[in-house]
């Protein structure tokens, strides 16, 4: 074991409640042959996060520290993550984890800080990320850029936007980020910003490890704001739009059709689920036409939609189901009923699958229902 710190996590919270315990055995619980260090900042959360944090950081004084909050920092317009890596943290490299996220893998920091030890070229490291379902815990999504270990260019990282990789799987090597060197940086403080910068040097370094799980649909969380918020969200499309001009021009436009590629597909995820559903309505109606018992599997943001879509078009669907199997018979927002998966799975008819995830699980069982995939007609997140 090293003396000096090699790693330092930032974790940022706030209201995350009793899923920062999660969040924080995740990083407690790794196995490394350095030391590491968790600083926590608490941005002053009212839901009782703080004494979780307090009772941690009583626990673990060697390993966690902590930074409160008397009033809230975000509403003001700090950049925190920028002030905890040039004043807070000791290591030579950064990990992310927020407090709602948790990561899988307990060799997480030392599978990247061996890569990283390994390519001195590259600033960022990377690892599969999974979406689960901030009420269910099911798994909903994949953020798996590439199927093996490689290093990513910088182009396919600003093309894929902030969600390219999971923001908890993010490890970066600490001088990439404490110095603001381009003026990109200063137009908006997110991890897309963050990847972009750790990516210029030497591409991403990618393990295609299952590493880090992002909760979807937290109450409260940024992400869950910006989907209820069409303001918020165009916003944010602009700030990211000038953010990506600014990095266009400082790099000569030499990632000018990246750019361009994110841009436009900025634009189409402006759309709501509702919305790609609706404009692929006569695909969707003609499939959905060749039968008389239709089945929705999954209850998902996207299974929400597909409901929505029904219930406005007058299809009809015999019943929704998801791996839980519980409210069974109850009815759903639009007015479904829940029925038990051992129903759907001795249909006959079409199993409409709300994710990818869903789709690859029912194709795995012995049914003779026709299935389809509901996320050929959602394709922008």
């Amino acid at each position: 074991m090293s003396t000096s710190t090699e790693v330092s996590i930032i974790c940022l919270t706030y209201n995350h409640g009793e899923l920062l315990r999660q969040s924080l055995d995740s990083m407690i619980n790794q196995i490394t042959d350095f030391d590491y260090e968790i600083i926590v900042h608490d941005d002053c959360s009212m839901d009782g996060t703080t004494d979780i944090l307090r009772e941690y950081a009583k626990r673990y004084p060697n390993l966690i520290v902590p930074i409160y909050e008397d009033e809230n920092q975000y509403a003001s317009g700090r950049r925190i993550v920028r002030e905890m890596t040039n004043d807070t943290a000791k290591g030579k490299y950064i990990a992310f984890c927020e407090g709602d996220d948790y990561w899988l893998d307990n060799l997480k920091l030392q599978k990247q800080y061996d890569a990283m030890e390994s390519h001195p070229q590259v600033d960022l490291c990377a690892g599969r990320g999974v979406v689960v379902d901030a009420i269910t815990g099911n798994r909903i999504g994949l953020m798996r850029p590439k199927e093996h270990e490689c290093i990513i260019p910088v182009q396919d990282v600003i093309a894929g936007g902030g969600q390219y990789f999971a923001s908890a799987s993010l490890f970066f090597r600490r001088s990439a980020l404490s110095v603001m060197s381009y003026e990109f940086e200063k137009v908006m403080e997110l991890d897309y910003v963050w990847q972009i910068k750790g990516s210029l040097r030497g591409g991403a370094y990618y393990i295609d490890d299952e590493m880090a799980a992002y909760r979807s649909g937290v109450e409260g969380a940024w992400s869950t704001r910006m989907e209820k918020d069409a303001h918020l969200r165009t916003e944010h499309f602009n700030r990211m739009v000038s953010m990506l001009e600014t990095l266009d021009k400082e790099t000569d436009y030499k990632y000018h059709e990246a750019v361009a590629k994110r841009v436009e597909m900025g634009q189409k995820a402006e759309m709501t689920f509702f919305d790609q559903l609706e404009m692929n309505k006569n695909e969707i109606e003609a499939v959905l036409g060749r039968f008389e018992t239709i089945y929705l599997w999954g209850n998902g943001k996207r299974g929400m939609a597909f409901q929505r879509f029904c219930k406005k078009h007058d299809i009809q669907l015999r019943g929704i189901c998801d791996a839980l199997n519980e409210s069974i018979g109850n009815a759903t927002p639009f007015g479904f009923t829940i029925v038990d998966t051992d129903e759907v799975k001795h249909s006959d008819g079409l199993i409409v699958a709300s994710n990818q995830i869903v789709f690859d699980a029912i194709n795995n069982m012995d049914i003779s229902a026709h299935v389809v995939n509901l996320q050929q007609y959602i394709k922008y997140e």
